[in-house]
């Protein structure tokens, strides 16, 4: 059931929302038990049950989610804002992703080797797959689209099992720096929640979609004057790396990584001490950036013999300086700067603005008791006025200004009646705004842009509205939906049930609309002496331009007989004469056949 909205301005917490189903394989499979009756055969015996089973049916399916990458279209927002500027050093980064349980679609630890053999707590369920990083910018290195075998460690390729070829992004920094910052499994818990905000609340739904945003916190807070890098990174069955407890508060900040003990007098290996877990931390490759060697390790003299996280170094025992490095499947990340520190009073009362004045100085500006200044304004006959300037900040409540929007900074003014005098503040700020926007450099293709779609939505108003005149269309066509469907609906419609009338066979009422045919027409034309006339030559028989035509007068005759068809002999042997040539032809022509 899904919980009701928030009231605006309000937001809901959640600690997790878990899928109905993790991503990976699954095996479904069905059994179906049927069982009929037959009657009985002799009266007084009992009906007899038959069971007629089907055999089982099984098949497999996959549930797959993001795992390797995280496409920006699935990111709602970020803090600190993305290459932003500011103080942050008050706040936590994270970051808002729109599914409300991509965090927790994944495990850590699938097997629970961190616990070794103990049942786990019962917040272990809340720990997701992914972590916000948050590192100085030469702290790490990010390298773009790596085969996930030349990135991660065998252990943990063999593990994940990805597709052949995979490429992923990857963040890599020095172990120390990982293991200072790196949550632990409850921590990871306590910095991922799902966050419940109205889908009508423009400020908290900024980013839009259903109100539901799981949020990822970072655990260390930005520095004055530097530079950061955020990385949101996978985990999954990165259990080498993550703390099972967090370090006790008096710790050093920085958490001890294991190093090689010197072996004793006679012997030629290294001992490393082993955490109580099968496999060492691994992915223990060089660092390539910010280390002055590329190596491994830098000795000043001899040969060691040392194994660190599966990786053998030979030589003799001596001055050693040991350079590891984490690397985790980069999802997504971002830049930002902490600037100067301040909170919001004090870069307020730092403000100092030629216009107003320092209020630190003895120039401070002059307020009346409303909260407005004196400006000297030149109107546009070039005369000075004086007007009156609130800004935005007051320390009482103000009332929304209804009658916008407006087209232009002239349409703001007006006259107060709090001063008795003209305001000018929503003038202000209009221009403030409009030049704003003019100074980005989008602004113009952005508006071309939305100049071209408007050109396109009224040819294609006219286009329709033309079809809609010369054919009676089933409904009304819409210029944000497609056309050809409804177009061929109410042609088929059109054929089947016709609303015209069925037009002429032999197209005397089309003829008629020529102007060839018509004899005023073809008078004028020709310049010809009279109407009479241009109907002679159209054919002399007005019945053909479907006039009333009046039969002639036949003439009297009296009526024959055989006996004067018989008197005339000359008639009759001029027929059989033709007859017997129309016969002689036919015969020759069968006989050329």
């Amino acid at each position: 059931m899904t919980p009701p909205q928030p009231p605006k301005g309000n937001m809901v917490l959640w600690d997790h929302i878990f899928p109905p189903l993790l991503d990976g394989s699954y095996r479904w499979r069905t059994e179906t038990d049927v069982s009929y009756q037959i009657a009985a055969q002799a009266q007084g015996q009992p009906p007899q049950t038959q069971a007629q089973n089907l055999p089982e049916v099984q098949g497999y399916f996959n549930v797959e989610g993001p795992r390797f990458g995280l496409d920006a279209s699935q990111i709602a927002s970020v803090f600190p804002p993305k290459n932003g500027h500011g103080g942050f050093n008050e706040s936590l980064p994270h970051v808002a992703i729109f599914k409300r349980t991509l965090p927790w679609e994944r495990r850590l630890d699938p097997q629970e080797v961190l616990w070794n053999g103990e049942p786990p707590a019962a917040w272990n369920d809340n720990v997701p797959w992914m972590a916000l990083l948050l590192f100085e910018e030469t702290e790490c290195t990010i390298k773009q689209k790596v085969a996930i075998g030349d990135a991660l460690p065998a252990e943990v390729v063999k593990e994940l099992a990805p597709a052949a070829g995979t490429l992923v992004n990857t963040v890599s920094a020095s172990s120390a720096v990982v293991q200072s910052i790196m949550p632990s499994l409850e921590e990871l818990s306590l910095l991922t929640h799902v966050r419940q905000v109205n889908v009508e609340d423009r400020e908290l739904n900024a980013a839009g979609g259903d109100g539901w945003f799981s949020v990822v916190m970072s655990n260390r807070v930005p520095e004055e004057g530097k530079k950061y890098v955020a990385c949101l990174v996978s985990l999954e069955e990165r259990w080498d790396v993550v703390p099972l407890e967090p370090p006790p508060i008096a710790q050093n900040p920085f958490r001890p990584i294991p190093l090689p003990v010197r072996p004793p007098v006679g012997e030629s290996k290294f001992v490393i001490p082993q955490r109580n877990i099968p496999r060492m931390p691994t992915s223990d490759f060089p660092i390539s950036s910010a280390i002055r060697s590329q190596s491994l390790l830098q000795t000043t003299f001899g040969s060691i013999v040392g194994n660190y996280g599966g990786i053998e170094v030979v030589g003799d025992p001596g001055r050693l300086i040991f350079f590891f490095q984490n690397t985790f499947i980069l999802l997504y990340s971002w830049k930002f700067e902490c600037t100067q520190a301040g909170t919001f009073r004090e870069l307020v009362q730092g403000l100092d603005d030629k216009m107003y004045g320092n209020p630190n100085t003895q120039s401070k500006p002059v307020l009346t008791d409303t909260g407005h200044l004196h400006m000297n304004v030149a109107d546009r006959a070039g005369e000075n006025e004086v007007t009156f300037y609130r800004g935005p900040l007051v320390p009482f409540q103000l009332t929304r200004d209804p009658l916008g929007p407006y087209h232009s900074a002239d349409q703001c003014r007006r006259g107060s009646i709090e001063t008795g005098g003209e305001d000018i503040s929503y003038a202000a700020a209009f221009e403030c705004g409009r030049l704003l926007a003019a100074a980005d450099g989008r602004l113009a293709q952005d508006i071309m842009r939305w100049r071209r779609e408007g050109y396109k939505v009224s040819l294609r108003t006219d286009s329709l509205n033309l079809v809609a005149k010369t054919m009676n269309l089933v409904q009304a066509a819409d210029v944000h939906q497609p056309f050809a469907p409804l177009l061929a609906v109410s042609a088929i419609q059109s054929m089947v049930n016709p609303s015209l009338p069925v037009a002429d066979p032999y197209q005397i009422q089309v003829a008629e609309q020529a102007p060839g045919m018509n004899p005023a027409t073809l008078q004028q034309a020709w310049n010809l002496s009279s109407s009479q006339e241009a109907v002679a030559i159209l054919g002399g028989d007005p019945g053909t331009l479907g006039a009333q035509v009046t039969a002639p007068a036949q003439t009297a005759r009296a009526n024959t007989t055989i006996d004067v068809v018989q008197k005339d002999i000359a008639g009759l042997n001029r027929l059989s004469g033709f007859r017997a040539q129309v016969l002689d032809n036919a015969t020759t022509t069968l006989e050329s056949l």
